[in-house]
């Protein structure tokens, strides 16, 4: 369904259809609505609908479970104020690298600040709401290590990220680099439900 929403403002703005950041953006902007609208007509039109794009296309219920710390894909993620007082940080993630890259292949660095359990009353999807790094404030050290400045953030218009979607990795703060961490990418450990 995502490639028939850009196919679609693709056609309905041809002037714009080459420019894959403002595609993004309005691809981002009204999908939501979109993809309600189309599931409800081809419901109308009798075609057969798997429960679970029904209850996506419903939206979530408005009441947001909110968590400081949760298992999921065999990590236990932590938002950071619940990691401030905390000698092992359990905030710092990494995303896969974007499948539709606008500027090349590029694995996101973020700490989670807010942990969301949304419910679409059938099933719930997890999400986390995160400080994204620029990717200028990224590097790799003499011996392999990602580097990451969380004093450089960028990507504000959208924090949000599926928790299915991000691997845990510890965060080790420098001494000599005040705003730089080293990070390390954890082998999954395994968390018992």
């Amino acid at each position: 369904m995502k490639m028939q929403h850009m196919l679609e403002l693709k056609d309905l703005n041809p002037r714009h259809a080459r420019k894959s950041t403002w595609l993004q953006s309005q691809h981002s902007r009204t999908f939501i609505s979109w993809f309600k609208k189309e599931v409800g007509k081809r419901l109308a039109n009798g075609e057969d609908i798997c429960d679970d794009v029904r209850w996506l296309a419903k939206g979530p219920n408005f009441a947001v479970s909110k968590y400081s710390s949760f298992p999921i894909n065999e990590y236990h993620f932590h938002t950071t104020s619940r990691d401030e007082s905390r000698t092992a940080q359990c905030n710092g993630i990494a995303s896969a690298k974007d499948s539709n890259p606008v500027y090349g292949a590029v694995t996101y660095f973020g700490r989670i600040n807010e942990i969301w359990d949304l419910d679409y009353r059938m099933f719930t999807i997890p999400v986390f709401m995160c400080d994204w790094v620029d990717s200028r404030g990224v590097k790799k050290d003499d011996l392999g290590f990602m580097i990451v400045n969380f004093d450089r953030l960028g990507q504000k218009s959208e924090p949000f990220v599926l928790a299915s979607q991000v691997k845990q990795i510890d965060v080790s703060y420098s001494n000599d680099l005040s705003s730089y961490v080293a990070t390390l990418r954890l082998r999954s450990l395994r968390v018992k439900f």
